[in-house]
Order: structure tokens, then sequence, then C-alpha cells
């Protein structure tokens, strides 16, 4: 069974043994469609994964039910940027059910929704407020931006950083499976 291509999630030797007698030795495992899974996991509180949930509730629910609510019921015309922002965040807000069933599958969303609001806060809004042309648009935005840091305190940073930045990238094409064999000479 040491040459037949191992099974990774299967479980039972015999389940194994089945397939090793239908699977090819000679041929390479396909590419996994994701490699991260073949590091080591990283463990996670399991307080942090509740949070995790709690965090994709609140997005789903409070920021959901308002951008839903505009989205389906306002008749007004809306200029493009607005159409953009608020098909963004009704569809962030369905993702984020999702996440809590996959908390930790749907990290990359919760880093679009840190990363986004730390851009506003820190790039637009603070220096806004600094230079004394803070806007009451601007201010409720920052009162509505700034729950992020609960966030910056659940996110499992030691999982961010061992899936998305120390594993090994995805390939960019597939390896040839087959091996190279040699030109064909032609008999003239």
């Amino acid at each position: 069974m040491e040459s037949a291509i191992r099974l990774g999630t299967v479980g039972s030797r015999a389940a194994g043994a089945a397939f090793s007698s239908i699977i090819p030795t000679d041929v390479q495992p396909p590419i996994p469609m994701n490699p991260m899974n073949l590091n080591e996991s990283v463990p996670v509180a399991m307080w942090r994964i509740h949070m995790l949930r709690l965090q994709y509730l609140l997005i789903a629910c409070v920021m959901g039910f308002f951008v839903w609510q505009q989205v389906l019921f306002e008749t007004a015309p809306w200029p493009p940027n607005r159409i953009v922002a608020k098909s963004m965040l009704a569809a962030l807000a369905l993702m984020c059910l999702l996440g809590l069933r996959y908390p930790l599958k749907m990290l990359p969303l919760m880093l679009l929704e840190i990363l986004w609001k730390t851009v506003a806060i820190v790039l637009i809004i603070l220096p806004a407020w600094t230079g004394g042309r803070l806007t009451p648009d601007q201010e409720g935005l920052f009162f509505e931006c700034i729950g992020i840091l609960v966030a910056y305190a659940v996110m499992p940073w030691g999982h961010v950083w061992a899936k998305y930045f120390r594993a090994p990238a995805e390939p960019w094409r597939r390896r040839s499976t087959a091996t190279a064999s040699p030109p064909v000479r032609s008999r003239t």
C-alpha cells in the first residue's frame, strides 16, 4: 500500500486497500484544490471561533438588515458609487452567513472587513479630523467602523499568518503527470 496514492481523509485501511487496486501507482496524485491543507493545522481556541461566528452574525444581521432594506425598498435613482457600495455590502452580508458555518474558512471575508474599515479610519477619517475637515457623514462612518477594534482582538492572527503567508502558494499551472517520451524518429 506504500506505493499506492494516499487517500487523505478516508480513514479506513479497508477503503484504502480497495482503492489501491483501482488507482494506478505510477501516476502522480492530482494537485489538491487547497494546498494549505497539507500544512499542520494551527490550533485556534474555541472561544475565538465562537467570537468569529458572533462577528459574522452581527455583520449578516445588523449590516445586512440596513443594506438589504435600502437595496430592496429604496426607489430613488442611485449614483453609480452608491450602487457599487451597497451591492458589495449586501453581498458581504450574505457571505457572512457562510461564516457562521465555516468561521475559519471564511476568514478572508473578515480580513476584507478589517482592512476596508482600517483604511477608511486611518487614511481618510483621521486625516480629515486632524485637519479640521471632518464632515458629519465621516463622523458617522467613524462610529460605524470603530467596532472593528473587536475584530482585531478576536482574529486568530497565528492561524492567518500560517495559512495565508507561510503556507506554500497554489501552483500557477498543473504539473505534467506523464513522463516525457523520447521523440519519434521518422523513417525517411
